[in-house]
């Protein structure tokens, strides 16, 4: 008998089954139940519908297959074979509901495992992110203090009448050998500000060193490290687009 014509009987017998009820009544596997179905519902053989209860996909059979089953001659023996199918015995069952719990418990395992796994990549790669960022905020510092510094040399080689910073350094230690110095003001002195550069925050204006120390202990505290930059002046614009060396 085909696997068709014992779902067919079974539908006939029991009436509406979800695919758990057919393997229960047929003793046939999910597999071939699907593809048996599937084949019964093109010849209109079986029609599809919803349990109530579960909201999961049922079947009943139609005029068209228990027309089909007549003409097969099948009716009274295929009665008789999927009865017999249908006397399993209770321990039969209640193993293959035993397997059917612990399979998918396993599979709630495996894909709890998953997540877990999932989840470090992703804590991972976060804690990486923080890492890049960081590097390059202090690299985008570290290039900021490069070039005010650069820009500092050349505002000196200017006062000097150097051309470039090279010529300046031996303009300098030029002078340091013939004994001489080139004149020279303590930062504190010339300053007539600070900056104080916290990383992640926009930059902060004191106007005294005490105010500047205070700014950036405060922003170490909360963000690790602040730098604190003078304001030197080195010349000024006047009306007329003038330029004048400070």
């Amino acid at each position: 008998m085909s696997n068709r014509q014992t779902i067919l009987l079974a539908l006939q017998k029991h009436g509406e089954s979800t695919y758990d009820d057919l393997e229960h009544s047929t003793g046939l596997p999910r597999n071939e139940l699907r593809i048996a179905i599937n084949d019964a519902k093109k010849a209109d053989h079986v029609a599809a519908g919803k349990d109530v209860t579960t909201n999961s996909p049922n079947y009943s059979i139609t005029p068209a297959g228990i027309a089909w089953l007549k003409s097969r001659g099948a009716e009274s023996k295929g009665e008789a074979a999927a009865e017999k199918k249908t006397k399993q015995p209770a321990q039969t069952i209640e193993s293959r509901a035993v397997e059917i719990a612990v399979d998918r418990h396993n599979k709630v395992a495996q894909l709890q495992e998953q997540l877990d796994q999932l989840r470090q990549q992703i804590k991972l790669a976060e804690q990486q992110r923080d890492t890049h960022f960081t590097a390059a905020e202090d690299y985008k510092g570290q290039l900021e203090i490069a070039e005010q510094a650069a820009h500092a040399w050349i505002a000196l080689a200017k006062e000097y009448g150097c051309n470039s910073i090279p010529e300046l350094s031996s303009f300098i230690e030029r002078n340091r050998a013939e004994g001489s110095t080139v004149d020279a003001v303590d930062v504190k002195d010339a300053a007539i500000g600070y900056i104080v550069r916290v990383p992640k925050r926009k930059l902060i204006l004191r106007n005294t060193p005490d105010g500047a120390r205070s700014a950036a202990l405060s922003g170490a505290r909360a963000h690790g490290r602040a730098d604190v930059l003078a304001l030197v002046p080195v010349g000024k614009a006047v009306r007329g687009a003038e330029w004048k060396a400070a």
